[in-house]
């Protein structure tokens, strides 16, 4: 922010919401004032301002401002045009982990240390860079997946005890005479797990979960005595109940991970990228032979390391702004581009806001683009190519 030449700018929110940001008079850089108000709470204000070393120190100001700006829950991710990554209000450490090696090449506002600015940069050349930049954006990810994966795994689990209480209670409730398992309840059971086998093979080939293998249980139930059908329906219900929650549980993050991985490989030819919860991310070409992220093209870099950022955006209410998304993408995947963007994050409250200079994109979204004009233009009252 104080390097960003900018005077003044406001956001306002659906919800009435409004923050907004100002600089003395003829000042672009440098410290800032932020101002806030949000919902009946009374307006707020602080003033950021710089060491003679370029750097933001806390205060109690500050420190306050931050902690009552973190009750609007928005994550911000900025990527720049140098594909570094600046993020902000990302919420617990696991919604966004990070070390003190991925703090290269990264600016960090995090809510996690209320009123600390992290900056840490390191001179590489651009190729070196460029890798080390998405080496960090698929370690962030893979590392954001499988804290999701454990938090959807104990969300959906049930305890030893607790599925042989659930049994045991279940068979205790059956009468001594009982009748005969009727032949629609059996069959209902049995469409179950022919159902959980199909479903869980998608959740499988992730190693989100194992797979589900129901053909000796199916075997069982339809070989057994029907005077013993009822009971073994009775201890077997519970256990199929306690799997279909696993998958429930799972089931956005499923979503997700396909979506990403079906998205980028619809952009990829010859080769193609996988994902496991335990080994994280892996490419290959079609012949099977591994590959690593840096023997990609300048592209499909570039798209991997783009929808790696995009992905831990959909955990929460998110404004994600990109600068120039279409560097290094030929003019077919820049007009697929956006629409992908788009379905990888369905139904999530993420705003996309996009500075290009590329016609490709903007083409299909006309209605959505504003153009820049110089200060000199707005006041001529002529803007160029209007």
């Amino acid at each position: 922010m104080a390097t960003i030449p900018v005077s003044a700018f406001d956001v306002h929110f659906s919800t009435g919401d409004r923050v907004w940001m100002r600089r003395p008079e003829g000042q672009l850089t440098g410290g800032f004032v932020i101002g806030m108000k949000l919902g009946r709470a009374k307006e707020r204000t602080a003033e950021f301002k710089q060491d003679d070393d370029g750097a933001f120190t806390a205060n109690p100001e500050t420190t306050t401002f931050l902690k009552h700006l973190a009750k609007l829950e928005l994550a911000l991710y900025f990527l720049s045009d140098d594909r570094s990554v600046h993020f902000a209000g990302v919420g617990t450490s696991d919604s966004m982990s990070f070390d003190g090696g991925d703090l290269d090449e990264e600016v960090i506002f995090a809510r996690n240390y209320p009123g600390h600015v992290f900056q840490r940069r390191m001179f590489r050349g651009l190729e070196q860079r460029a890798q080390l930049l998405l080496q960090q954006s698929i370690l962030r990810s893979e590392r954001w997946l499988q804290s999701q994966a454990v938090r959807g795994a104990s969300q959906g689990e049930s305890s030893v005890n607790a599925l042989y209480a659930e049994i045991l209670k279940r068979i205790s409730s059956l009468p001594l005479t009982s009748d005969l398992a009727g032949k629609p309840k059996i069959d209902a059971l049995l469409k179950r797990m022919a159902d959980l086998e199909i479903r869980s093979r998608e959740f499988a080939r992730y190693g989100l979960i194992p797979e589900f293998h129901g053909k000796d249980i199916v075997q069982v139930i339809k070989q057994a005595p029907k005077t013993h059908v009822e009971i073994i329906m009775t201890v077997v219900t519970p256990y199929v109940e306690s799997v279909e929650r696993k998958l429930d549980a799972m089931e956005n993050l499923q979503k997700r991970v396909d979506t990403l991985v079906s998205l980028l490989n619809s952009f990829y030819s010859g080769k193609a990228l996988s994902y496991d919860v335990h080994v994280g991310f892996a490419l290959s070409t079609t012949d099977g032979r591994r590959l690593q992220p840096e023997m990609l093209s300048s592209g499909e870099r570039h798209l991997l390391l783009l929808f790696c950022n995009t992905v831990q955006a959909l955990d929460k209410p998110s404004i994600f702004v990109i600068d120039e998304p279409e560097i290094s993408l030929n003019i077919k995947w820049q007009r697929r581009l956006l629409s992908a963007l788009l379905q990888c994050s369905e139904e999530q409250p993420v705003q996309y806001f996009l500075a290009s200079h590329s016609l490709e994109l903007l083409a299909q979204y006309r209605n959505n683009a504003i153009r820049l004009v110089s200060e000199q233009e707005v006041k001529d009252g002529t803007p160029k190519n209007a």
